[in-house]
């Protein structure tokens, strides 16, 4: 049987943090970004370079492709973090029941966007797999 995808709840408090932290225009720190004292996991990209565009087209499209690294991959039951998928893997991380997305024009090189997932920013190399019955079937090994 399988089990349902839990939905992440989208926290305003995250979003805010992220937004500050975005606009600063400095590197993202590896350590995840701090909500609270903890370093969460998140994603970032540039929406466009244009001036002129549609910012809920281009950024369902940034989504879409994120969220499409596992069509594009032949990803096994048991997988090892792959950067292939890098960022596939953060939108549906089990533990992760909240996130926020923000975005800015401030920094130059185009908008720019970050996701972050209310879940502790995990170093590299990840490794997932399925376990039955258990939210949306995905839990993080160490």
């Amino acid at each position: 049987m399988e089990t349902l995808l839990q939905f992440q709840e989208w926290d305003c408090n995250t979003e805010m943090i992220a937004h500050e932290v975005l606009t600063n225009c400095t590197t993202l720190p590896d350590s995840g970004i701090k909500v609270n004292g903890v370093g969460l996991d998140f994603r970032e990209g540039v929406i466009s370079k244009k001036k002129d565009f549609d910012v809920v087209t281009e950024t369902k499209q940034l989504l879409n492709a994120w969220y499409n690294e596992v069509k594009q991959n032949d990803i096994p039951v048991s997988l090892k973090w792959n950067p292939s998928y890098h960022n596939f893997c953060a939108i549906v991380r089990d533990d992760a029941k909240g996130m926020a997305c923000t975005y800015t024009t401030a920094c130059g090189g185009g908008t720019k966007m970050v996701c972050v997932y209310n879940a502790p920013y995990v170093m590299f190399p990840r490794e997932w797999c399925v376990i039955t019955g258990k939210g949306s079937g995905a839990e993080l090994r160490h």
